[in-house]
């Protein structure tokens, strides 16, 4: 909460060797379920079974996701390498590769996602927006040599015109299908 002061799930900053985390499951690699001003930062997420669902699930309001690696050639993500459903998240300086999508945001608003680096995947960001949700804001990011869209933007049944717009700017978006 606010009273207490966010909470920051750090790597060892500095370290000449970053942390890694490895997972052999197939479901969700980490979540962050019903949280609030988390960040998590600074470490390497590797699935060893190389075929995770979802390496960072966020369903909390927010939270920062900063500077973190996701995947490689031989540890895969078959659904997303971050995917947030929530408000206010931050998704930063992230190098996300080798999922089915680099990042999902699904209803979720007051999004922003910036200055990562995504490639290898099938579709680098993947938008869906609902009924009332405030602005998302894409912005410098490069998203490069993924194999189907750069960014996929859609709209559930229910949305309406109260949905706060959709900004995105300053992207490099590059040899994708």
């Amino acid at each position: 909460n606010t009273t207490s002061g966010p909470i920051v799930i750090e790597g060892i900053a500095g370290a000449a060797t970053r942390p890694v985390i490895t997972f052999n499951n197939t479901g969700q690699s980490f979540t962050l379920s019903s949280t609030a001003f988390i960040t998590l930062q600074g470490f390497d997420f590797y699935n060893s079974t190389a075929n995770g669902d979802v390496a960072c699930n966020n369903t909390g309001t927010n939270v920062v996701i900063r500077s973190m690696r996701i995947g490689n050639s031989a540890n895969t993500y078959t659904n997303s390498a971050v995917a947030t459903s929530a408000n206010n998240t931050t998704i930063e300086n992230c190098h996300l590769q080798y999922a089915a999508t680099g990042i999902i945001v699904s209803g979720g608003g007051g999004a922003r996602i910036r200055a990562n680096l995504i490639q290898n995947c099938t579709t680098g960001i993947s938008i869906t927006t609902t009924s009332g949700r405030p602005s998302t804001n894409v912005s410098d990011n490069i998203i490069r040599s993924n194999s189907g869209a750069g960014i996929s933007l859609a709209t559930t049944a229910n949305a309406t015109v109260n949905e706060g717009p959709i900004k995105i700017e300053r992207n490099t978006i590059h040899a994708n299908g």
